[in-house]
């Protein structure tokens, strides 16, 4: 999808950082979903275009948005089909507590 953003090793999903952390049992905050749906509403999308765009189920995104923990990959999968800016991802990323730079 977005590969200006799989440029950068931070934001890959598949990126060595990315399986580490969840390799690590990494925990992410609920309230990240609460910042996704205002970025996806933003860009008046729906779940279910988000889901096309990600690969992540709308389903998931719904529960996501609801409060539930997503998991790393779906996270970032999320960002960038959101086309997120560095600023948001950073953002969404201490939301998360999770460090993009790891």
């Amino acid at each position: 999808p977005h590969l200006a953003i799989y440029a950068s090793p931070y934001l890959n999903p598949y990126s060595h950082a990315v399986r580490r952390a969840s390799l690590k049992g990494l925990k992410m905050s609920a309230t990240v979903g609460k910042y996704l749906r205002l970025l996806r509403l933003d860009r008046e999308l729906s779940q279910a275009q988000i889901g096309d765009l990600s690969g992540v189920g709308q389903r998931q995104i719904s529960r996501i948005e609801a409060g539930a923990v997503p998991d790393v990959a779906a996270f970032f999968r999320i960002l960038n089909a959101l086309n997120a800016t560095s600023s948001e991802v950073e953002e969404a990323c201490r939301l998360a507590s999770v460090d993009p730079r790891r």
